[in-house]
């Protein structure tokens, strides 16, 4: 595990930059209050083989309002 600082100096890029990275390949993190560690191995490895997350699935209005309305009978 490597403090994203350090990384960042590494690689060349703003800490913002490398922590969208790691969101968009789903590289492993750990991160609490003050401090935000990256596996470095899961990094590269992930950069290397160009990994994606899936985009998260987004709702059409028609079905938010089906939806909608059934919670609406449920209750």
């Amino acid at each position: 595990m490597i403090n994203v600082s350090a990384l960042a100096e590494d690689v060349g890029l703003p800490e913002r930059k490398i922590k969208q990275i790691c969101r968009d390949h789903g590289v492993k993190v750990n991160k609490g209050n003050g401090y935000y560690l990256i596996n470095e191995e899961d990094y590269f490895n992930k950069l290397e083989k160009g990994s994606r997350v899936e985009k998260k699935r987004t709702l059409s209005k028609a079905h938010q309002k089906k939806m909608m309305e059934g919670k609406a009978k449920k209750n």
